[in-house]
């Protein structure tokens, strides 16, 4: 959505130069004070009641009027194996960025990673 759009949206919206004047979605707003600017294909939104620009967006997403954030995307460290007295693999450790530790079985058939 444009800027256009999301104001038309939320309400007594009227265009100010180049930018967007509507009610503000985080408060409990009847003038039309929330600012939105399009500035090379981005929108930013400001309030000058003192509305974070974070809260803005949480309530411009329960209105289905802003994508939900994309998931964070894991990338594996290391992958740490366990074996036993036998040298037989037992468990694997796999450490992900952001900092994050899983327990994983062993894929048997995939090529283990030296340690």
């Amino acid at each position: 959505m444009n800027a256009a759009e999301i104001a038309g949206k939320l309400g007594n919206a009227r265009l100010e130069g180049r930018d967007w004047r509507c009610c503000c979605p985080a408060h409990n707003d009847h003038h039309p004070s929330l600012a939105i600017t399009e500035r090379n294909g981005r929108l930013l939104f400001v309030c000058p009641a003192g509305c974070e620009q974070e809260a803005v967006l949480a309530a411009l997403r329960q209105r289905k009027l802003w994508p939900e954030p994309a998931p964070e995307r894991s990338q594996i460290l290391a992958t740490y194996a366990y074996r036993d007295e036998h040298g037989s693999l037992r468990y694997q450790v796999v450490r992900l960025s952001p900092k994050k530790i899983l327990p994983e079985a062993p894929q048997w058939g995939r090529q283990q990673p030296h340690q």
